[in-house]
């Protein structure tokens, strides 16, 4: 009785520290952008135009996640509410912490050294109609952030 006991709040223990090791995003930013010839990005409004999305966003401090490699997927959902995936650009599928399969559009590898990291992920495919894009990140099949932006 006692071994079941202590493997049950093992259990709730493990997911705990799962949850508080998951990342607090801050300032998320999404725009449609383009380059000049110098190289500098412009920001745009009106899907013709754009060449790319930027997502940028902060990842803030956590003590908890460990030092080193960590994995993110940006999930881009387009103005149908279908996502964006390209699989030789690394789209692929992720299991949510709920059990649910999701398409992500790309995966993110970031050096996290336990501090506030600036992260910014680019796509640039499949942005054709106008309307209102919603990007998603995810975390240990936890989303930690979304933002939008709307292309005329």
């Amino acid at each position: 009785k006692t071994t079941s006991e202590l493997s049950e709040q093992n259990k709730g223990l493990s997911k705990k520290v799962e949850i508080g090791s998951l990342l607090q995003l801050k300032n998320i930013a999404v725009d449609g952008i383009s380059k000049k010839k110098n190289g500098k990005e412009v920001t745009e409004k009106k899907v013709k135009k754009t060449e790319s999305l930027r997502l940028s966003f902060e990842t803030g401090e956590n003590k908890v996640t460990e030092a080193g490699n960590l994995s993110l997927y940006v999930r881009i959902i387009n103005p149908k509410g279908e996502t964006i995936s390209v699989a030789d650009q690394g789209s692929g599928t992720l299991k949510t912490a709920d059990g649910h399969d999701v398409q992500y559009s790309k995966k993110a590898d970031i050096d996290y050294a336990q501090s506030n990291k600036k992260v910014v992920v680019y796509w640039s495919q499949n942005l054709t109609l106008p309307g209102t894009y919603t990007v998603e990140v995810y975390q240990s099949g936890y989303k930690i952030g979304d933002g939008k932006v709307e292309l005329k």
